[in-house]
């Protein structure tokens, strides 16, 4: 859910800005089109012509609980999913990524707000991200306030990178794990029986992050047992 809320609605506002229009019944609705590009949501249709519906009262083997496979967020991720390779998954023609241009936009345009270069370069790498593309476009970026471009660029390597391993490595670098991974896990938000909204909350997960010892690797034991001078 945490990612799934960090996608801008069509007009460039995110989901908490009151003028945004986002309805929490109709969650998907007026997205950024990266979004829908990325995760299977409620309707959506699968590889196998089946209607994705994570509901835990939807009858279906994606309904939250019904079976281990079944997703316990009710998301799913559709980024590498190639709907011809159904009938062998395999042979999936997907090529591995090992960098993309979006990347390296984006790492341009952090490493210019970083050190507090504003200009005209920086909002065209990140606008070439959010508008350079026929299926994606997001309303082009304009203001120079560093601290908003420091925000919405590290947004944007959330979204635009979802599932391609950086987001780990990005929230270490940028000294913030200890504040966006702790705590529960949350999926999809839904209607109960009786019509109130709730969101679903994986069972038993509950992440940790500890400022002090994860932001760096341990030593290896192997090597404290050649020199027992070393400590952890």
């Amino acid at each position: 859910k945490a990612l799934v809320d960090a996608y801008e609605t069509l007009d460039g506002k995110l989901i908490t800005d009151a003028a945004s229009g986002y309805n929490p019944a109709t969650p998907y609705n007026n997205r950024d089109s990266r979004l829908k590009f990325s995760v299977f949501l409620e309707g959506d249709i699968l590889p196998s012509g089946a209607v994705f519906k994570p509901q835990p009262t939807s009858g279906t083997a994606d309904a939250i609980g019904s079976t281990y496979i079944a997703s316990t967020t009710g998301f799913n991720i559709k980024k590498y999913i190639n709907t011809e390779d159904f009938a062998n998954p395999g042979n999936n023609g997907i090529n591995i990524i090992l960098l993309r241009y979006a990347e390296v936009l984006l790492t341009y345009a952090e490493a210019k707000i970083e050190l507090g270069q504003a200009d005209a370069a920086v909002l065209s790498a990140i606008n070439k991200v959010r508008n350079g593309r026929n299926d994606v476009k997001q309303p082009l970026v304009t203001t120079t306030n560093i601290n908003d471009l420091k925000a919405l660029v590290r947004r944007e390597r959330t979204v635009e990178l979802a599932f391609e391993g950086q987001r780990l490595f990005d929230i270490r670098r940028w000294k913030i794990a200890e504040k966006v991974m702790p705590g529960p896990v949350c999926g999809i938000t839904y209607r109960k029986a009786d019509g109130s909204l709730t969101s679903a909350e994986v069972v038993a997960v509950n992440k940790v992050f500890d400022a002090s010892r994860h932001y760096i690797w341990p030593i290896p034991q192997k090597e404290r047992d050649l020199n027992h001078a070393l400590t952890q």
